[in-house]
């Protein structure tokens, strides 16, 4: 189904998390702080990051604004039991897909991951059918073709 991070410093939440993924399918790895999170970002490529905002020695923040530097398209869902306005704020600013509470609901995270690898599948569709329609179309004809494959995917959904 997708590859996913999960980066949390309490070890039980963080293997809690991971069991209710790989249960929907999921490929998941664990980091318990920022730095070892980066390492496996730069080796393995993610669909998505699930990241807790307090972690040791590095914020969540830190490591989500090194991330996009490394993996620009990485969806990341941010986490946090101390999550104020302007750590929502400014974790949607650095390109969090979205901010959970802790405790979050387990069918709420569920839907966001959902929702995030939805929008990740289209994103990488749209790009390889730009790449494709490249060299044999000219740039108004590949506005009007776009739609097409955006309808056609959301029929596969």
């Amino acid at each position: 189904m997708g590859r996913v991070l999960v980066v949390d410093d309490n070890r039980d939440l963080g293997e809690l998390t991971s069991e209710i993924l790989e249960e929907r399918g999921f490929k998941v790895n664990i980091a318990y702080d920022g730095e070892s999170a980066l390492a496996r970002i730069k080796q393995e490529p993610y669909d998505l990051m699930i990241l807790d905002y307090k972690l040791p020695r590095m914020s969540g923040l830190t490591v989500l604004e090194r991330t996009l530097r490394i993996r620009p398209n990485l969806k990341t869902i941010m986490i946090s039991a101390f999550g104020d306005d302007s750590t929502r704020t400014r974790a949607k600013e650095l390109g969090a897909y979205a901010f959970l509470d802790k405790p979050f609901n387990i069918d709420r995270l569920k839907r966001t991951v959902k929702r995030a690898l939805i929008e990740q599948k289209r994103r990488r569709i749209n790009e390889t059918n730009l790449r494709k329609l490249q060299p044999s179309f000219s740039t108004n004809e590949r506005v009007l073709i776009l739609p097409i494959f955006v309808a056609e995917f959301l029929n596969t959904i």
